[in-house]
């Protein structure tokens, strides 16, 4: 064997021995020393710290600076945007006093409050997308820049970004957005605040039928945006709103015509945020009867979505009463060929129970003031316009 080839055979294994040293350098840079696990317990912006526990029990705080990445579920972040209570990954430098990179568990949605049940939060986003998130002790609720709020202060229609745990759906923060329609509408109540809104049913019976059950869901009311011409009927009903539509009975309902003569008969009820309403929607899911003759029968529903337009006023700490009166005999239709057509011709009645002003009384634009009051407050009448898809008949 020559020395020129004893020397190659030499060369071929240093060559890898310094490849290898390489890749391990590469793995495990001379910057981190360690990764941390745990539960983010405070993140001070202003002296560039955050601290956390880990899961075996030690509290570690940590720099934060200028190089240090932080994400959110992926998403590039900044370390201020974080709450406590957050699961958090840290790769701490070899310093071992300052965080390179922070990757949180924590999810947030901005919204419209829909819906409250028992400590649930119910957000649906710009997009329509629905997130519930868990209101807890540990829950942070900001109102006006102030962390002291409490699930009393959130309410139906305010506009909210909650951050929260995206696999237990715990809420760390609930804040309320800083617009004109939350406006007045937080801590502060005392002339806003909040109203119950009862809708009820009551109806004529048609003609050749004794038993016609009308399936509902989805039953929402229109707050009016701050365009003064919200209210008006052409603007809601052109579906130019520039408010907010609110849940006001989520679950599927029912009633029979025949059950609803001469009485009225509740449907549901919900705590809203107080304010001036344009109009009122339901899903028309279904109708269902039988005739006279004991025929059973399902009724055409040429369109799936019932409006009707008229204004009313949800006074604070006041309930308001939403009658909504069907014309049998119109709404149900039965052609020659022995169909049944569902075309629902409605008016609407409210009525403001408890004391107050005129702004308490919800008067529409076309209040002819003929409902009849109760002992407890007003009643006014409005029948505005009714909608289905469109092609729904209305009763002016």
């Amino acid at each position: 064997m020559n020395k020129k080839k004893f020397g190659r055979m030499l060369m071929l294994p240093l060559i890898l021995v310094m490849a290898v040293a390489v890749v391990a350098i590469t793995a495990c840079t001379p910057e981190e020393l360690e990764v941390l696990s745990g539960v983010l317990q405070k993140v001070d912006s202003a002296d560039g710290k955050i601290t956390i526990v880990t899961k075996d029990g030690r509290t570690v705080t940590l720099k934060i600076d200028t190089d240090t990445t932080v994400a959110a579920q992926g998403a590039t972040t900044n370390a201020s945007s974080l709450e406590p209570g957050a699961e958090v990954e840290v790769k701490v430098k070899k310093d071992g006093q300052s965080a390179r990179q922070i990757a949180a568990k924590q999810a947030h949605v901005e919204g419209t409050i829909s819906k409250i049940e028992s400590g649930n939060v119910t957000i649906q986003s710009e997009k329509g997308s629905l997130v519930t998130v868990l209101v807890t002790n540990s829950t942070r609720i900001e109102i006006e820049d102030e962390d002291n709020g409490t699930l009393a202060d959130l309410k139906v229609g305010l506009k909210v970004e909650a951050k929260y745990d995206p696999t237990t759906k715990q809420a760390f923060k609930i804040e309320l957005q800083e617009n004109e329609e939350n406006r007045g509408k937080g801590k502060e109540t005392s002339e806003i605040g909040s109203g119950i809104v009862e809708i009820r049913v009551t109806d004529p019976p048609p003609a050749n039928v004794k038993s016609a059950v009308v399936f509902l869901s989805n039953i929402e009311v229109h707050m009016a945006g701050k365009n003064k011409d919200d209210v008006s009927d052409n603007s809601s009903a052109s579906g130019n709103e520039t408010g907010t539509w609110i849940p006001v009975i989520g679950a599927p309902v029912s009633f029979d015509l025949m059950d609803v003569i001469g009485v009225d008969k509740v449907l549901g009820a919900a705590n809203i945020t107080a304010g001036k309403f344009t109009q009122i929607r339901m899903d028309v899911t279904k109708v269902e009867g039988v005739t006279t003759d004991n025929i059973s029968f399902t009724a055409e529903v040429p369109g799936d979505k019932l409006k009707i337009v008229g204004s009313f006023n949800v006074g604070n700490g006041r309930k308001t009463v939403l009658t909504l009166d069907f014309d049998g005999e119109k709404s149900l239709i039965q052609t020659g060929e022995g169909r049944f057509l569902f075309k629902p011709v409605v008016k609407m009645l409210v009525n403001n129970q408890g004391k107050g002003n005129v702004d308490d009384r919800g008067e529409s634009e076309k209040s002819e003031n003929r409902g009849k009051p109760d002992t407890t407050g007003n009643a006014t009448e409005s029948r505005g316009k009714l909608e289905s898809e469109g092609r729904g008949k209305g009763k002016d």
